[in-house]
């Protein structure tokens, strides 16, 4: 197990297990607290799909607290003091009482565990971890000192690695039912297929345990799936995602957190096609997105409006000869497809042949097609047009992409595609031409 992965595992987080019908009790003091001290302590949970903050007592008169609660859902948990000093602690449903000791702040550098076989565990591997640390720190400053090249420091981290996971082996082996040495199984085996295929994430991991879900663990085999991909377009992570929503459906609770996760990992750092592709096919309710943060649940519900199913924005189609009403144009039409593009865009200009073939295939009454470019020069889309052939009516209003349109129709990247019926109404947003041909040839049989 690498570092990094070591330390991972002291922030994990499971999920619920099906209650045992009996109250659990977390209690313990925090003793030495400055006078001044008006305390009060949050138990917190950090993954999954909220709610996080989950309980809060104010500290007593010698700094006694206690949390009683009908089965709290099994997993690593935090206590945190005043929003600001935070303590790992598991929760395990078959140990009905957890009693930690605290002997002053920081909570981590004064816990001692009274009662808690779990936590026990949990705070051995942090106290052999911090030491294992400490060593390391000191072996790269020597080999700092040395101008980097110091075989007995590598020598020394070496054997402090191997310390500290022999000691966690230690800890988990014979131990089967142990919630902590499952979490710890677990994280062994992600990374005994760190690099290889998704398929292989698949068969060491499974995506619908509860058990798992609420642990940063999950979020870990979900990032090494979608990472071994190694998507070179954005459309390669469609069906990953469609392989990831499936795995995890086998269980409601997975199945809420990984639409929950995979919109947030999309929505903050991309790409845009599986964003789109999660909103259109999972997302279809408010209750989904509930818990997102702000920013990402204003990025979903603009992309909502635009999702397959929902009626498609009225704008005004600039032309020469003043604007034309969208809905006005796709009325004549079974169904219209909806081209954003750009002049200067290669793959653009790709699908431009394809689309020539659909409109000569398909009869006017059954399909329309409208092209929007994302252009900033008359002349280079008059050229555009000329040079493709292009037959059916073009519009642009110069304005690239900051097009007021374009940010009507939530376009991200070009070339794009809508389908509109005849009620304005979309009802497939495909990835290509070869996708278009195919919603054709499947809504348009006789």
């Amino acid at each position: 197990m690498s570092r990094s992965s070591a330390l991972l595992i002291l922030g994990l987080l499971a999920a619920s297990i099906p209650n045992v019908g009996s109250a659990q009790l977390i209690s313990g003091s925090i003793r030495n607290l400055p006078p001044e001290h008006d305390a009060v302590l949050f138990l917190r949970s950090e993954h999954g799909v909220g709610p996080y903050t989950l309980d809060s007592v104010r500290l007593g008169e010698h700094g006694e607290f206690s949390f009683i609660h009908r089965s709290f859902p099994q997993g690593f948990y935090k206590l945190v003091l005043n929003d600001s000093d935070a303590v790992d602690l598991i929760i395990d449903p078959r140990e009905p009482a957890v009693q930690l000791d605290f002997n002053g702040l920081p909570l981590q550098r004064n816990i001692r565990v009274v009662r808690s076989d779990e936590n026990k565990r949990l705070w051995e591997y942090k106290l052999v971890s911090k030491e294992a640390q400490a060593v390391r720190s000191a072996a790269l400053r020597e080999k700092q000192a040395k101008g980097g090249a110091d075989p007995a420091a590598d020598s020394v981290i070496a054997r402090a690695d191997q310390l500290q996971r022999q000691h966690l082996i230690g800890l988990v082996v014979g131990q089967k039912e142990s919630f902590f040495a499952q979490i710890v199984r677990a994280d062994m085996a992600l990374d005994s297929v760190r690099g290889a295929p998704p398929m292989a994430i698949m068969r060491v991991f499974d995506f619908s345990h509860p058990g798992l879900l609420r642990s940063s663990v999950y979020d870990k085999a979900v990032l090494y799936f979608l990472r071994n991909i190694q998507a070179v377009t954005e459309e390669q992570f469609l069906p990953a995602v469609d392989s990831l929503m499936h795995h995890a459906s086998r269980n409601a609770e997975c199945s809420a957190y990984m639409l929950h996760h995979l919109i947030d990992v999309f929505a903050t750092y991309g790409p845009e096609a599986p964003l789109r592709h999660l909103i259109d096919h999972y997302a279809t309710s408010g209750p989904a997105i509930a818990s997102l943060d702000p920013a990402t649940v204003a990025k979903v519900q603009a992309l909502q409006k635009v999702t397959i199913g929902a009626l498609a924005p009225e704008v005004d189609l600039p032309d020469t000869s003043g604007a034309r009403r969208l809905k006005d144009l796709v009325v004549g039409h079974r169904f219209t497809v909806m081209f954003f593009y750009s002049s200067s865009c290669e793959h653009c200009h790709e699908q431009m042949p394809g689309l020539k073939a659909l409109y000569e295939r398909y009869a006017r009454a059954d399909l329309g097609i409208l092209g929007f470019a994302l252009d900033d020069d008359r002349g280079e889309f008059a050229r555009t047009v000329a040079d493709e052939g292009l037959t059916w009516p073009c519009f642009t209003d110069l304005k690239g992409w900051g097009s007021p349109i374009t940010k009507a129709f939530q376009v991200h990247a070009t070339p794009s595609f809508f389908v509109l019926d005849s009620t304005m109404r979309i009802r497939a947003k495909p990835v290509d031409t070869i996708e278009v041909e195919r919603f054709l040839q499947k809504t348009l049989q006789p």
